[in-house]
């Protein structure tokens, strides 16, 4: 038996706050997107359908396009930072 690694690899990565809109827009390329006032939750289109991202979740792209949700801990368990754009 062998144990194994995921391979490295890049993804662009923002957290939404409720707060951010234009920055999860400028960072993930998003096609329909919407704010849903009442539970401040991110409602994204997807190629599995609709996903709804709350408060503190990740919003991940991969390279090839494809976007993930993640909570805050797994996220955290997941990924560190390569780099930060903003700073």
């Amino acid at each position: 038996m062998a144990y194994y690694k995921p391979k490295p690899h890049h993804v662009r990565a923002v957290q939404w706050n409720t707060n951010n809109f234009e920055e999860v827009v400028d960072t993930i390329d998003l096609g329909k997107v919407a704010v849903d006032l009442h539970t401040s939750s991110l409602e994204i289109q997807t190629e599995h359908g609709i996903s709804i991202a709350v408060k503190t979740d990740w919003i991940v792209q991969h390279l090839d396009g494809e976007i993930l949700f993640f909570t805050d801990d797994l996220f955290r368990e997941t990924y560190e930072v390569e780099h930060d754009i903003r700073t």
